[in-house]
């Protein structure tokens, strides 16, 4: 997708092969919400979700999501669609817009057999720059026991840290068969891949098996089944942040330490240059945080096994000539296990003996949907198409963690070996019921009008439990419409507004307590989130424009898009005084506000009935605002704070993303500030210092322009 659709931004994960990326279209609108695109699949939305993120600075793991499990030989056709009016037909996830697959079916005919083999490898593109003059110290001293490279000058190694990376690899193997009858099809495919990843022990596994057959059990009535098994698994995930995060640690290392004495090649006994004989790390400093990257990559090890299984039902039965009606069901769950070893002597996690934790998730989303189709021309000029649909989504998630700090056998990873054990579960559920319609006019087949209305009603917001949100649209082509010069073949215009809602997240409503061990029967305590009252949906309101231009017999192609929305009653934590009783509150308030443009070029460059190729150029701007938070409250942090380095602040007249941290205090005249004994003024207490954002490419007033070229 990366390139191929002006206004798509897709950032990949840090975690390392199968970590969650982020596919985002026309800018963020969520504050605390999912800013993803919704991934819908053969007509059904997948379940797209991941265990957690890394939150701050201090680092964490990035878990994997649901679209990193699809298997890209069984995509037949994909396409875009930006706009909040896709809401109609996909429910309140597709307000970030929609990325429709269809997969392959099988094909009448004689049996035939698609075998494909890839190869690729990568390699770190880019790298922070060193200075390869100064060696292990402080202060111009030379010291062998310090972690900073502000000593005297010395030889250098001035690849130690790129030799750290090594060269990923990515295979994929697949077969695809595929026959039929006039009446009866089948497609089966198998594909397996496997991906090394550019930091040491981190890797995935993925093994995908998809059967789908189409019946034609009568004249009228078809019958489309699928189902897919994946086995999914990921080795090594990478730490990130700062604490025994890889790529910290590596960052840290001195120009003048030789890190081939550390790596993970093997001594004669078998012993890896890392660790000691004595099993603690082999460091070239001592330190209470940082520690040797390549202990942090074998000694710090979170992996995780996924099996996934999709089915796919749909009966279509042909009432009329005009009208018929489909049933569909899809049942989609995974269960994962995951793990994460922490051997003895492992700096801040690690309990005596080592640590171990293991967790087992269990994840559902079903969907039933009944839906009535038709159409039917009013004379000779006007056209009707319609539909009228109900819709049925359940989602469930359980996850069950078993833990050992410390270990009575020295990493033996094993709960049964632990000093300390402990155990936490969740459970969440919800679910949506939904009546949608959409209806299409089209007169003379030259003016076209669109509309749609969608009713839900979501678990997870108070009785009644409702919203409705609305669409409309229209096209004129006019080029059938009027004379056009003879140089222009096709031209359309289009216009939209669309008011689209979300729900909210699971379980704000009520307030929780957790009961904990003691006393004679437990203690109960009442979390400090502060469950929020008088809960509204978020809403999405969206006003777009486009014109559609194809000139000298269709060779040359121009699509041009203006658009702009508007997210409201957004989801804001806060901070409570504490005579409240509460550390934090959810607010239902706030404005994301979206504007931008859209051009997509392409030209034909070779067009034969064995030959083709063609060119495509596409640029996007988009202008992100917080337009407003709340009547007091102006600004506000994502994650609490600054942490130890920086935050995300929401603040009105700025971009969402924008990362403040405390820096280097200035005068009046914009110069540095220092104190008697020469060291460097914070401005810590007064106002911070925006150094980012963490949208690729947004500049300082908020707009994000992007561009690029495809030669396909």
């Amino acid at each position: 997708l990366n390139g191929k659709v002006a206004g798509l931004v897709v950032t990949q994960g840090a975690g390392g092969p199968g970590s969650a990326a982020r596919v985002v279209l026309r800018g963020n609108r969520s504050i605390s919400g999912s800013n993803n695109a919704l991934f819908v699949v053969d007509g059904v939305p997948i379940d797209n979700s991941n265990r957690g993120q890394a939150g701050n600075d201090f680092g964490g793991f990035n878990s994997s999501d649901g679209i990193a499990n699809f298997n890209p030989d069984d995509i037949e056709s994909m396409s875009v669609l930006k706009g909040a009016s896709a809401a109609a037909l996909y429910g309140s996830r597709a307000a970030n817009g929609v990325i429709l697959i269809t997969t392959k079916k099988g094909k009448e005919g004689t049996v035939r057999t698609d075998f494909n083999v890839g190869y690729s490898m990568e390699s770190p593109s880019l790298l922070p720059s060193f200075q390869n003059e100064y060696g292990q110290g402080n202060g111009g001293t030379s010291n062998t026991t310090s972690n900073g490279s502000w000593g005297g000058k010395t030889t250098t190694f001035a690849n130690n840290v790129a030799d750290f990376f090594r060269t990923g690899s990515n295979h994929n193997v697949g077969v695809g068969i595929s026959g039929g009858t006039s009446k009866n099809q089948a497609y089966f495919s198998f594909t397996n891949t496997g991906n090394q990843g550019i930091v040491p022990n981190n890797g995935l596994k993925r093994n995908s098996f998809n059967l789908r057959v189409t019946n034609e059990l009568s004249s009228k009535l078809s019958l489309d089944s699928r189902i897919t098994y994946t086995r999914q698994d990921i080795n090594g995930r990478i730490k990130v942040g700062e604490e025994s995060g890889v790529v910290m640690n590596i960052y840290k290392i001195p120009r003048s330490v030789d890190l081939a004495k550390y790596n993970d090649e093997e001594d004669a006994n078998g012993k890896p240059n890392y660790e000691n004989a004595d099993g603690t790390t082999n460091y070239w400093t001592t330190s209470s945080i940082y520690t040797n990257p390549y202990w942090s990559a074998y000694r710090f090890v979170n992996s995780e096994n996924r099996e996934r299984v999709t089915l796919l039902s749909a009966l279509s039965y042909k009432l009329t000539d005009w009208l018929s009606i489909m049933g569909r069901a899809s049942l989609d769950g995974y269960n994962d296990f995951e793990n994460t070893k922490i051997y003895n002597n492992t700096l801040l996690f690690a309990g005596v003996g080592g640590s171990y934790s293991e967790g087992f998730g269990k994840n559902t989303e079903n969907n039933f949907d009944l839906l009535l189709t038709g159409n039917n021309s009013i004379g000779s000029k006007i056209r009707l198409d319609y539909s009228l649909g109900t819709a049925l989504n359940q989602r469930a998630s359980k996850y069950t963690v078993n833990s050992a700090n410390g270990l009575q056998v020295n990493n033996k990873f094993n709960t049964i070996f632990a000093k300390n054990f402990g155990y936490n579960n969740s459970l969440t559920e919800r679910e949506i019921q939904s009546v949608y319609g959409t209806a299409s006019v089209s007169f003379n087949d030259n003016f076209i009008l669109d509309f749609s209305a969608r009713n839900d009603w979501s678990s997870t917001l108070p009785a009644p439990h409702s919203f409705f949100y609305p669409s409309v649209g229209a096209t004129v082509i006019l080029s059938d419409m009027f004379s056009m010069p003879s140089n222009i073949s096709f031209a359309k215009l289009r216009g939209s507004w669309s008011q689209v809602g979300n729900d909210a997240p699971f379980d704000i409503l009520t307030q929780k307590y957790t009961l904990g061990q003691g006393g004679s029967n437990g203690f109960v305590s009442r979390d400090g989130l502060k469950a929020i009252e008088n809960l509204q949906p978020e809403l999405t309101n969206a006003l777009e424009f486009g014109l559609d231009l194809r000139m000298f017999r269709s060779k040359l192609g121009l699509d041009l898009s203006w658009y702009k929305t508007n997210s409201t009653n957004q989801l804001i934590r806060i901070g409570l005084p504490t005579p409240s009783g509460f550390s934090e509150a959810f607010i239902n308030t706030g404005d994301i506000q979206n504007t931008g443009i859209e051009a997509m070029v392409n030209y034909k460059v070779i067009e034969k009935s064995d030959l083709g190729w063609t060119t495509s150029v596409n640029f996007a701007r988009n202008r992100n605002e917080v337009v407003e938070l709340n009547e007091t409250i102006k600004e506000t942090f994502l994650s609490g704070s600054y942490g130890r380095t920086s935050g995300i602040l929401v603040k009105e007249g700025s971009p969402y993303g924008e990362v403040y941290t405390v820096g280097w205090a200035k005068d009046a005249q914009g110069r540095h500030l220092v104190t008697d004994k020469g060291l460097p003024v914070s401005t810590e207490g007064s106002p911070a210092i925006r150094v980012g954002n963490f949208n690729a490419g947004i500049s300082s007033d908020g707009m994000v322009v992007g561009g690029k070229i495809n030669l396909g």
